[in-house]
């Protein structure tokens, strides 16, 4: 297996763009289920 680097989010909703969520509803404050979210295969 790879070392593979973090991404680093530089925002809110760049975060729930890639998890394929809805936009957020505050610009600041985001609460994500996560046991709701499949982790990417990689």
């Amino acid at each position: 297996m790879e070392n593979a680097q973090p991404y680093k989010f530089k925002t809110i909703t760049e975060y729930h763009r890639q998890l394929g969520l809805p936009k957020p509803e505050h610009p600041l404050i985001s609460l994500v289920h996560m046991d709701s979210i499949t982790p990417p295969i990689t």
